[in-house]
């Protein structure tokens, strides 16, 4: 499932920005502050390549790695899926994966 990005109200924002007017741990940063910043490559070498490295020590999968393809379908077969929300190509993968094990049958 993908994360969904919710925008906070003008209610939720003004109450987020009290709480931070509060919080001596936090506070906004301006358009000063904005030129300091470095790129985290340039800030913290070190972590960015532990990073990197980790990222290739995924080791050997557990199942098969998927295909990417370009797929056209029928609207109606698209809307379908869709209409069931977030998920809907795993679920169109499974039809498809239980229709291949039922044709080798």
């Amino acid at each position: 499932m993908k994360p969904r990005l919710t925008k906070p109200s003008a209610e939720e924002d003004q109450a987020i920005d009290a709480g931070m007017a509060q919080d001596p741990d936090t506070f906004e940063i301006d358009a000063n502050d904005f030129k300091a910043l470095r790129p985290t490559q340039q800030a913290h070498p070190q972590l960015v390549e532990a990073y990197r490295k980790r990222q290739g020590e995924r080791g050997p999968q557990k199942a098969p790695i998927k295909a990417r393809v370009t797929i056209r379908l029928d609207a109606e077969v698209a809307a379908f899926f869709k209409e069931a929300g977030e998920g809907w190509q795993t679920r169109l993968n499974q039809v498809l994966k239980d229709y291949v094990r039922d044709q080798q049958r």
